[in-house]
């Protein structure tokens, strides 16, 4: 995982005037952001022209965050239920909207599962975008090195193949308030001077740089599992990250498995993931767990 100083968030005050310094008087919140997002880029690209700060930068936008009704009933949240023809009946509501979120899991580890795309990987042709990264920013309790840590956990691209990462989980803690952080880094386009690059090696050339899609946007969200507004509500179940700004700013019913297949949702193409408590005695907790 990454260090980073501070949070992720480039909103705000720091937004309007560029003032919050992070990590030291040269490293704005704003600056922080496009480092990080940069950062993203390269672990994905490994460009050296992403690290730079050679491409275009996206917008800050806030994640539309859904949560799958009822989903703190199901007995297990190993696998995703949406992909077994069984969506019809289910409906998503917008997580921000929703009036508290489980207060025990404050300051508590919670099991984060990213189970994938949903409805799947789209089409080239209609897709919003060509690659995805989502970034877990995990809290630190250690007043001497507060830094939060990046962990670069899930990402999916189109070009030059479609190309996904397979079903992650793993523990993260929870802030005091059940605030968790989360970016997910939306790119378009499709990365120039690969296959060219290896064309000219091959003759003997200098391999050209790699250049990188423009990032459309980060979207950027923080969990709570009280009251605060504006913020998804964070409990047991699966919750589904949009695409696009405002995927999931009202109550949607999930098409059936037949109509899903005849007209794919891709305006409501989002990243499903879970969460679910630890027990304290849970042997993973322990430090040679």
């Amino acid at each position: 995982m990454t260090r980073v100083s501070g949070s992720p968030v480039a909103v705000g005050a720091a937004e309007a005037d560029g003032a919050g310094s992070l990590g030291g008087p040269s490293l704005t919140r704003r600056r922080l952001l496009a480092a990080a997002s940069a950062g993203a880029a390269a672990h994905v690209f490994g460009g050296v022209a992403w690290a730079q700060g050679a491409a275009p930068r996206g917008q800050v936008r806030p994640l539309s965050v859904g949560y799958l009704e009822e989903s703190d009933l199901l007995r297990s949240l190993r696998g995703q239920p949406l992909r077994r023809g069984k969506a019809e009946g289910y409906r998503v509501v917008p997580a921000a909207q929703m009036p508290l979120g489980d207060q025990n899991l404050a300051l508590s580890t919670v099991e984060m599962r990213v189970h994938g795309l949903y409805p799947g990987l789209p089409p080239r042709r209609v897709s919003p975008f060509s690659t995805v990264v989502l970034t877990v920013f995990f809290p630190s309790f250690d007043p001497l090195h507060p830094d939060s840590f990046a962990f670069y956990s899930w990402q999916a691209k189109l070009w030059p193949g479609p190309s996904k990462s397979p079903p992650v989980k793993f523990l993260v803690p929870l802030r005091h308030d059940g605030g968790l952080e989360l970016v997910l880094e939306v790119y378009d386009g499709r990365p120039t001077g690969l296959g060219q690059g290896a064309a000219r090696l091959l003759r003997g050339s200098v391999q050209p740089p790699v250049t990188a899609p423009p990032e459309l946007a980060s979207l950027y969200t923080d969990f709570t599992v009280d009251w605060y507004g504006g913020r998804p509500k964070l409990q047991r179940g699966f919750y589904f990250l949009g695409l696009e700004p405002g995927a999931w700013r009202a109550p949607w019913d999930l098409p059936g498995a037949a109509e899903a297949r005849r007209r794919p949702p891709h305006d409501r193409t989002s990243l499903v993931v879970s969460f679910e408590g630890i027990p304290e005695d849970d042997p993973r907790l322990r430090p040679d767990g």
